[in-house]
């Protein structure tokens, strides 16, 4: 197994997401901050057209 220390860190990050159980939880949460921020965005910039 190569370093992690060599390894990219979006590599590590998709190793780690595909090791642990956690993984599809902690997705799902991501993406729905990642939904309620860009809601936010879009209402702000409504507001001020």
């Amino acid at each position: 197994m190569k370093s992690l220390f060599h390894m990219p860190a979006w590599s590590h990050f998709e190793w780690h997401w595909h090791g642990n159980i956690v993984h599809s939880t902690f997705y799902r949460e991501l993406t729905l901050a990642l939904l309620i921020i860009l809601f936010l965005l879009f209402a702000a910039i409504g507001l001020n057209v």
